[in-house]
């Protein structure tokens, strides 16, 4: 231990946690049963970049963990004002060893119940980021979400979204994000949409461009799916449609 302290290192090994619950209640008043320390906020004028880097700034060897495991955990909120119920079940976030500024596999994964319009979701997640040196940013580059919708709202009652993202900085030097490459396809129905997404977020805004692709399908077909039958003398009429675009905002 002498030998760690002295060159500053902190080491950790695995870190376990198994089915930790955790409510968390907004009250018709308006009070919370949650509260945070004074101490852990920022003061006045200062940034996490400015907390993380005076005095002495951490470096890719000071910190380490030999794995997380977070399994079966679940968090309920609870909006008295608003009248939401929200719960994320079975949720899991495993790494592999986690050393700053070196890539370590992540994977995740939860439900959701209660989303407005009586929505549930799952959502899974697979990477391999790396956290910068300093600890203020975050190379998502090679991950992959993918999101299930259910709802009776919705044609077949399910919708599913994956996004591909080959490049994605969240807290770069110049930017607060940057991504390039990124693929979304978005299925539900007969409805089935791709994008492409470049872009940044930064001090001169937000800059965003890319595809749009809308593969063919019948919009009769879809106005059966949610509840309308058009007759038509010409069968045609609205048997096809797909589009393509470019976009940018």
């Amino acid at each position: 231990l002498l030998p760690l302290l002295l060159s500053q290192e902190v080491k950790l090994g695995d870190v376990v946690l198994q089915g930790v619950e955790v409510t968390l209640i907004t009250r018709s008043n308006g009070s919370v049963n949650w509260s945070f320390d004074d101490n852990t906020q920022l003061a006045a004028g200062t940034s996490p970049e400015s907390r993380v880097t005076e005095g002495s700034e951490l470096t890719s060897n000071q910190l380490s963990v030999a794995g997380l495991s977070f399994t079966d955990g679940r968090l309920r909120w609870i909006d008295e004002i608003s009248g939401d119920d929200i719960f994320f079940r079975a949720v899991n976030v495993v790494t592999g060893p986690v050393v700053l500024g070196e890539s370590f596999d992540l994977a995740a994964d939860f439900g959701v119940e209660g989303l407005p319009g009586g929505m549930d979701a799952k959502f899974v997640y697979q990477g391999s980021p790396v956290i910068s040196p300093n600890a203020v940013g975050v190379d998502l580059g090679g991950s992959r979400i993918e999101v299930v919708l259910s709802s009776n709202q919705l044609p077949n009652g399910i919708a599913s979204l994956t996004i591909v993202m080959p490049e994605l900085l969240l807290g770069s030097d110049d930017a607060v994000v940057t991504a390039k490459g990124a693929t979304l396809e978005l299925s539900t129905g007969p409805l089935a949409l791709s994008a492409t997404v470049e872009g940044a977020v930064n001090s001169q805004g937000t800059s965003f461009s890319g595809t749009l692709n809308l593969s063919e399908f019948s919009p009769r077909e879809l106005l059966r799916f949610l509840g309308t039958d058009i007759e038509t003398a010409d069968l045609d009429v609205l048997a096809k449609m797909s589009m393509m675009s470019d976009w940018s905002y």
